[in-house]
């Protein structure tokens, strides 16, 4: 396992770490730039992350509790077991795009204009999230759970596998495109037919 001795990382770039497991609880990372880090497991609780960008890091199951998420991006992360619910609730504002989610936990966040861009998300909750103007422009959905949800003036151009329910959720204004909009309608237990089918 590689090292982080220092209580906080100003402007550096960190690169190629092992941290499986690693304790890195309650230090401070601000405009740092870390590529292809391994996370697994590790201790970040009470972590401060603030216009970080990550970059192909392995975010396997660590604790998160009480961590700050501030303007930072994460960009073709693997991102598996994560509760975002119990990051700092006074300030999440991260962006992500192109990385892969599993059975991870968005429920109760405020993520106004969220970008979740290209990701694949398999088994996710969003339950009571504000998502107003959020973007998943060319996401794809496996399993996930959009519940009690404000999707306001949301996006979800060329998505797809997403299953809305709009008697529970928020949808107006947001965007969908055809034909990935037709599970909007999966709740209502409505068969659709093309022209010609018999």
């Amino acid at each position: 396992m590689d090292e982080l001795d220092s209580e906080s990382y100003d402007g550096q770039e960190l690169s190629s770490l092992d941290l499986r497991g690693a304790v890195l609880s309650g230090k401070e990372f601000v405009s740092c730039r870390i590529e292809h880090c391994d996370f697994t497991e590790a201790d970040l609780s009470r972590s401060v992350f603030e216009d970080c960008r990550f970059v192909s890091c392995n975010f396997s199951n660590p604790n998160i509790r009480g961590s700050r998420l501030a303007g930072s991006v994460f960009e073709e992360c693997k991102l598996v077991g994560l509760n975002f619910g119990a990051c700092d609730q006074l300030v999440f504002d991260a962006e992500f795009l192109g990385c892969r989610f599993s059975s991870c936990n968005f429920s109760e966040l405020k993520m106004k204009g969220a970008k979740i861009k290209d990701c694949r998300l398999e088994a996710c909750y969003f339950q009571n999230t504000y998502l107003a103007g959020a973007t998943f422009d060319g996401s794809q959905f496996d399993g996930v759970l959009f519940h009690e949800c404000d999707l306001t003036r949301s996006s979800f151009r060329k998505a797809s596998g997403y299953s809305i329910d709009p008697r529970v959720n928020k949808v107006e204004k947001a965007v969908f495109g055809l034909p990935d909009a037709l599970g909007l309608l999966g709740c209502f237990g409505i068969k659709l037919e093309s022209p010609g089918d018999d």
